[in-house]
């Protein structure tokens, strides 16, 4: 509720790679804005943007349905940009599908304001002593080579994180459920929340 009212001027809004929270933030948002421009780009990666179709339609809503390659043409349709967090940080920055930092660096160049959506309990308190390890890298031979017929196929390399980070500087607000927080904000938001003691930047 708090981020649909935080998101009330917004004319268009682009979802991002599945997420239960910004499933429910979009829907509350249509019901609020009937004119709301719904904009969902699908990646082969995980087939996330079909996820989302299968709670808008239902729920009644327009969703204009993209080619991730057309991310940067989408986005001017778009006053936001929503993302589901997998894990938060302590600076500020989070992790989220692979794409979601390609999307943040293009969303300036149209005016489009960054948003991660989480619970503060995915905030990995560990990140306070320095602990943020590179995202695990995964194959993706089944996406990507599954059902082609051609020859040496053993000779593609299909390896790629899953996830990325998504550094604070190129997020507007992290929308927690105790409302919008700037990412420089999580730091002491967290310390206060959890009791984490001694933890210095």
């Amino acid at each position: 509720a708090r981020a649909v009212r935080h998101l009330g001027a917004v004319r268009g809004v682009m979802a991002f790679d599945y997420s239960s929270t910004v499933s429910t933030i979009v829907i509350g948002l249509a019901k609020a804005k009937p004119n709301l421009a719904i904009v969902v780009p699908e990646s082969r990666a995980i087939a996330g943007g079909a996820r989302y179709l299968e709670e808008f339609l239902p729920a009644g809503l327009k969703v204009r349905f993209v080619p991730d390659a057309a991310i940067d043409h989408a986005l001017e349709a778009c006053d936001a940009a929503l993302f589901g967090v997998e894990t938060l940080r302590a600076d500020g920055s989070f992790l989220n599908t692979i794409g979601s930092r390609m999307i943040a660096r293009l969303a300036p160049l149209s005016g489009v304001e960054i948003f991660g959506c989480t619970d503060l309990l995915k905030l990995d308190l560990r990140s306070y002593e320095g602990h943020r390890p590179p995202p695990a890298v995964r194959s993706y031979d089944t996406v990507l080579l599954e059902g082609l017929s051609i020859e040496n196929l053993r000779n593609v390399d299909t390896r790629a994180p899953e996830l990325e980070v998504v550094p604070a500087a190129l997020t507007t607000a992290i929308l927690t459920e105790y409302g919008p927080v700037p990412p420089s904000a999580i730091w002491d938001l967290g310390r206060k929340v959890f009791g984490v003691e001694g933890a210095g930047r």
